[in-house]
């Protein structure tokens, strides 16, 4: 994205997806979550059952909180931080 090009207020939200991306990657760098490499994750679409698979997973996991303040920025589809955030039904 060149951010240049965009509006004060877009790149207001941009550069929080950009921060909240930049957490959540160093985190990643020390820890590998339960959902890595896991397709359903970021499937198009899930049954009530998978979901409640990835809940499970998220559950789990210690970096919810950073995964969530990226699921909640603009255009992070899939499911994150044991929410369903596709496009929708986006929470």
């Amino acid at each position: 994205m060149d951010i240049s090009r965009l509006t004060q207020e877009d790149r207001t939200v941009a550069g929080s997806a950009y921060d909240a991306w930049g957490a959540l990657n160093d985190a990643l760098e020390c820890y590998a979550p339960g959902c890595s490499d896991v397709p359903l994750f970021v499937a198009d679409s899930r049954t009530d059952e998978q979901r409640g698979e990835c809940a499970s997973i998220c559950a789990r996991c210690p970096i919810t909180d950073l995964c969530d303040a990226y699921a909640k920025a603009p255009k992070a589809d899939g499911y994150w931080a044991g929410a369903d955030r596709g496009p929708k039904g986006r929470t």
